[in-house]
């Protein structure tokens, strides 16, 4: 890596972005109605403080972000991450899920959600690193081109 420039590296911060971006965009237009590979994933955790995202985007629903098609295509890509770079690690799959759920929910906090699932902050936050990590070591791997939400 010496030499190269970052800029054309997945970053953790990035990663995290098009997640967040990716998850907001399946609750503004698939909704309930989402395709199988999307429904299957699963964002409720039971956490009482988080509400349901296609009820927080309500609103937002309409007059949802305009994309052009291959946007909308690396955002679906992006709902796939977890179970393409984190399949063996349910731990960091389980911390990640928490972290994308309590961005994509209006008034919830990761560290409120770290609280109710009994986890230690520092401890979550450095499974998150993890995880976001892993799957941006799996992108530039992979050679999928840099793209932001």
């Amino acid at each position: 890596m010496h030499g190269q420039d970052l800029s054309d590296l997945w970053t953790i911060k990035l990663v995290g972005e098009c997640l967040v971006a990716a998850t907001r965009h399946a609750a503004l237009t698939a909704g309930p109605t989402a395709p199988k590979a999307v429904k299957a994933i699963d964002y409720s955790f039971g956490l009482p403080f988080v509400d349901d995202i296609t009820t927080a985007a309500a609103d937002e629903r309409r007059r949802p972000p305009l994309y052009d098609p291959v946007t909308v295509s690396r955002l679906e890509d992006a709902l796939t991450w977890q179970a393409r770079y984190l399949s063996d690690d349910p731990i960091s799959v389980e911390t990640l899920k928490v972290w994308i759920r309590a961005k994509t929910s209006p008034g919830a906090s990761f560290d409120e959600a770290c609280k109710a699932c009994g986890w230690s902050r520092s401890g979550a936050y450095r499974e998150l690193d993890t995880a976001r990590g892993t799957i941006a070591q799996g992108l530039n791997t992979d050679r999928v081109p840099i793209w932001r939400p």
